[in-house]
């Protein structure tokens, strides 16, 4: 029969992309890809600033700025700009610290020079900056209006009191309301520079000599140094509890507290168990809380990480949930057993599963073109080796559960954490 004639091979070898670079007269760094799997390319341009660049005083700033990239330029008004890129199919898009872009590999000269004239031209004009502005206020009001977005921020507040890291992207309604077009000009010219910038381009590249056509593109695209941001040091809060009344029916509660950073030799092992605590990458209906919720009947929903904004700086471990006022108590003391006794009861077989999900997730890195210029950013940023996908295998195989457990029993544990509620308490 057919079925007997059916042979089963080895899986395929993937091969994981690799970035070639160079730098443009400007500083400007070039990471690129070919890939002629579809017509199209990707832009990524990240910039050295981030929303922690902010004054204190005015911050939401880097936000407000990336919102009037695409607001306007010399040769464009806003109008302009936006039928011009539809009429070619292109989609722009600019946030804190970055702008995407897509096109089809015949307008890549086109997009280059949409994107100059953003990063060089852009305008400014009062009118939009006042329609901007509303915007986002607006966007400040929906956030304190949902207690599942400000808990994040007051969390941080408290955690990383008096670092960049607890400022909000978004601004207050204070300072969005005092930032002028001088600020917003004079953030403009200062930060949005080749200064530590990295352009990620990957797709179908064709014959296109990128290295020419950036020099034609960009060298007036003046370069100003940026200095790198001066973290200070963090300290691990004792514990610590706070109640923010709101009146619902359900209780937000969110239990945290100091992480590491991504550069941290237990990044890894961190890594791992969080397949096991919280689902991690696969999100697994095996992991610990998925199981406490589905046990103790308590929890509306509940997740949690031993990474959260876990950057050049250290991130949180947290576990967020929603639960009845009536079940408060109850629900805290059954999150705060698991996180105590998680990381003595993992079974070697877990364990096992915990990598596999992990390495067998890699490949999802490199499933669009969008998707590859991040990892190639990702691997440049964190200053990781060219061949860090092909030996991730490898070097999470070495990792074993007696210094996975050592590892996890440093953060994960309940005597120091942040307690924060909010609901009608």
């Amino acid at each position: 029969s057919y079925t007997h004639n059916v042979v089963v091979k080895e899986p395929a070898i993937f091969n994981f992309p690799k970035a070639k670079t160079f730098v443009l007269s400007n500083g400007l760094k070039v990471l690129y890809h070919h890939n002629d799997d579809t017509p199209k390319i990707n832009i990524i341009l990240e910039f050295k600033v981030r929303n922690y660049y902010d004054p204190d005083d005015k911050q939401g700033l880097c936000n407000f700025v990336s919102k009037m990239l695409t607001e306007g330029t010399e040769n464009y008004t806003a109008q302009q700009l936006a039928d011009i890129i539809e009429s070619r199919g292109i989609s722009l898009s600019s946030y804190p610290g970055g702008i995407a872009m897509s096109m089809l590999s015949e307008d890549l000269p086109f997009g280059l020079e949409i994107l100059e004239k953003i990063l060089n031209k852009a305008t400014f004009r009062q009118q939009e900056i006042e329609k901007k502005r509303a915007q986002i206020l607006a966007d400040i009001k929906c956030f304190w209006d949902e207690p599942r977005y400000f808990g994040a921020q007051l969390v941080k507040e408290q955690l990383y009191k008096g670092h960049p890291y607890s400022k909000n992207y978004l601004g207050t309604k204070d300072s969005i309301e005092s930032i002028t077009r001088d600020d917003l000009v004079h953030f403009y010219k200062q930060y949005i520079n080749p200064h530590g910038a990295k352009l990620a381009i990957v797709g179908n590249l064709g014959n296109y000599n990128l290295r020419d056509i950036g020099e034609r593109i960009f060298g007036a695209w003046c370069n100003s140094s940026i200095e790198s941001m001066k973290f200070p040091l963090l300290a691990q809060l004792k514990a610590q509890e706070m109640n923010h009344y709101v009146n619902r029916d359900q209780v937000v509660l969110c239990l945290a507290r100091l992480s590491i950073d991504r550069k941290h030799s237990d990044y890894d092992k961190l890594l791992i168990f969080d397949q096991i605590f919280g689902g991690g990458i696969l999100n697994s209906m095996n992991s610990r809380l998925f199981q406490l919720r589905e046990e103790s009947g308590l929890f509306y929903t509940i997740k949690g990480s031993l990474l959260v904004g876990s950057n050049e700086q250290p991130g949180m471990f947290q576990v967020r949930t929603i639960v009845s006022l009536d079940r408060l108590q109850e629900a805290e003391k059954a999150i705060k057993k698991v996180i105590d006794s998680a990381a003595d009861k993992i079974s070697s077989e877990e364990f096992i599963q915990a990598k596999r999900a992990i390495i067998n997730s890699l490949v999802d890195n490199f499933s669009s073109n969008s998707n590859i210029a991040q990892a190639l950013l990702y691997l440049d940023r964190f200053n990781l080796p060219v061949d860090y996908f092909d030996t991730r295998t490898v070097m999470l195989d070495r990792i074993s559960l007696e210094e996975t457990q050592k590892a996890v029993k440093n953060i994960l544990r309940s005597d120091d954490l942040l307690t924060l509620r909010i609901g009608r308490i």
